[in-house]
């Protein structure tokens, strides 16, 4: 401690609306049944899934299209990055983009310039395609970074530590995604806000601690089992909880990510649209009547961050195991 006195730090913004995460069942199916006819099939399942989470999106992204989450997590990550387990005077730097065109990965960072020991962070804000969970996520890669003989940028992927925050929505028997979709929808624009600026908050919180003495000492023990909590069960071992989250750790065989969650009941959905729809102000309702988390997390500590296998690009080297 820490990874350096001047860590570089490299933040890359690379979206610009609410993500949709398709699941690639068409590639396991199209393995299946193999051969070209496969391939075809596959690749006709993913777009059509693709498609759809599109067209169901419209309406949840025009709700958030005001949403700043970028100027958002730059600003909570320019508060909490300088400590004591990262960086006491960290280098930040920010890009809406990768510097390197060519690359095909968003690791590489704001810069082509060599570097040895860059922290590279990847924020992201999203919703699966069937609307059961909203998600802010942050990736953070430690990264070498040199030029190749042909002048082409080469990254050495040191470790990467995966940070997610789930807003799982309960599901109901019988709805299809489309009934999920607009469930979301009606929430409104400042219950929307309000659950990303919590997931801003635990994930920047994640970070910090994950390097602290407390989260590394932490992050040495293995991790097993599952989570329970209000009602419902999560991948992982439980790691940290309050009143309305949970944080949970899961091994190395499942990618070593920490997630935390924060479910959303059905009566919390319709309590929110009954606040948004009042002309109270938002600021005077109630978090907990609105079913939605607060924005500050002061109180959450952390849970610790595990290696996960770089990003598949041409320049990546194979990373090595340990803490920096």
């Amino acid at each position: 401690m820490p990874i350096a006195e001047r860590l570089p730090v490299e933040i890359v913004l690379a979206q610009q609306e609410l993500g949709i995460d398709v699941p690639a069942t068409g590639a396991a199916t199209g393995a299946a049944v193999g051969g070209l006819l496969g391939a075809l099939i596959g690749t006709a399942i993913d777009k059509a899934a693709v498609s759809n989470g599109e067209e169901r999106a419209a309406e949840l992204r025009n709700q958030l299209v005001d949403y700043p989450f970028n100027q958002r997590m730059e600003a909570a990550l320019r508060e909490k990055l300088p400590s004591e387990g990262l960086s006491p005077q960290p280098q930040i730097s920010v890009c809406n983009a990768p510097a390197a065109t060519g690359a095909q990965f968003l690791a590489i960072g704001c810069s082509v310039t060599p570097a040895s020991g860059v922290l590279v962070i990847v924020p992201r804000y999203a919703i699966d395609a069937k609307f059961e969970n909203l998600v802010v996520q942050v990736n953070a890669h430690l990264i070498d970074r040199e030029t190749k003989s042909n002048g082409k940028p080469k990254v050495r992927n040191r470790l990467t530590y995966a940070y997610h925050f789930n807003f799982p929505i309960d599901q109901v028997d019988g709805e299809k995604p489309e009934q999920t979709a607009v469930r979301w929808s009606a929430l409104g624009s400042a219950p929307l806000a309000m659950l990303l600026d919590t997931g801003v908050a635990q994930v920047t919180d994640m970070i910090v601690y994950d390097f602290s003495a407390e989260g590394r000492a932490e992050r040495a023990v293995p991790k097993r089992g599952s989570t329970a909590f209000n009602g419902r069960m999560f991948n992982g071992q439980q790691v940290r909880t309050s009143k309305d989250w949970v944080w949970s750790r899961m091994g190395k065989h499942s990618g070593g990510a920490l997630h935390g969650y924060y479910p959303v009941s059905p009566d919390a959905v319709r309590a929110s649209v009954t606040a948004a729809a009042s002309p109270v102000s938002v600021d005077a309702v109630s978090v907990a009547d609105a079913g939605v988390a607060p924005i500050s997390t002061t109180e959450a500590p952390a849970a610790d961050a595990v290696e996960a296998p770089p990003t598949q690009a041409e320049a990546v080297d194979t990373p090595q195991a340990g803490t920096p």
